[in-house]
């Protein structure tokens, strides 16, 4: 009976042991979980936009359509290695550009075909017979985006004008130029007089350098 009793308190002393250390971590543990990093549950003030909403924010912060509106056109170049897919390139796009009476589109302009030889050695003797070339062509060209100044433009004109599909194995990129206007005959003839009046000068300065360094000297003096 007596060794019964004893088990009993026994086995509830090791209960409540393990009981307390479940409720309370040791001085070292304690430390421990109190240097991990917990989650933040606070709600994020972060607002998540949509590409559009970041398209249109970027566009109003640059400033792009007044720049586009004064002095820039918008240039496209094309470039691929297969003609067939550069043409059909090309009918895309001005197919799509089309359909915006906001934009005038100009071109293809054809860009410089860029040809890369290769030579292939089947054999490890330097002969000619056994030696092949290949040859790789890259064609490229150029569209231009003018604005129609008698139609206004909007933002989300601006960002989908664009969404058009390119066949496989062509490359594609785009930047703003400015215009560049020509000048007028008259202009051309007052660019050559004020040209030849400052080579008449520099010309007269060169022959009377003696004469010019003796007035530099007297009025230094």
């Amino acid at each position: 009976m007596n060794v019964r009793v004893w088990t009993l308190l026994l086995t509830l002393r090791c209960a409540y042991g393990r009981s307390t250390a479940l409720r309370a971590a040791p001085e070292g543990m304690a430390a421990f979980l109190r240097a991990v990093p917990q989650k933040n549950t606070s709600p994020r003030n972060a607002r998540v936009y949509n590409n559009l909403e970041k398209v249109n924010t970027h566009i109003k912060d640059l400033d792009i359509l007044n720049k586009w509106k004064e002095n820039y056109h918008l240039r496209i170049v094309l470039n691929s290695y297969f003609s067939d897919h550069l043409q059909k390139a090309v009918l895309n796009v001005k197919e799509k550009v089309s359909q915006y009476p906001q934009f005038i589109i100009a071109g293809p302009i054809p860009q410089k075909t860029i040809k890369k030889r290769f030579t292939f050695l089947r054999s490890p003797h330097v002969d000619k017979d056994s030696r092949e070339q290949f040859e790789i062509r890259q064609y490229g060209c150029k569209l231009d985006i003018f604005l129609n100044s008698s139609v206004s433009l909007r933002g989300s004109e601006f960002t989908n004008f664009l969404s058009v599909k390119l066949p496989r194995f062509v490359g594609f990129e785009y930047y703003f130029e400015e215009n560049y206007k020509g000048l007028k005959k008259g202009e051309v003839q007052n660019l050559k007089k004020k040209k030849n009046t400052t080579m008449e000068k520099k010309k007269w300065y060169h022959e009377n350098e003696d004469l010019m360094k003796k007035i530099e000297s007297l009025s230094f003096d």
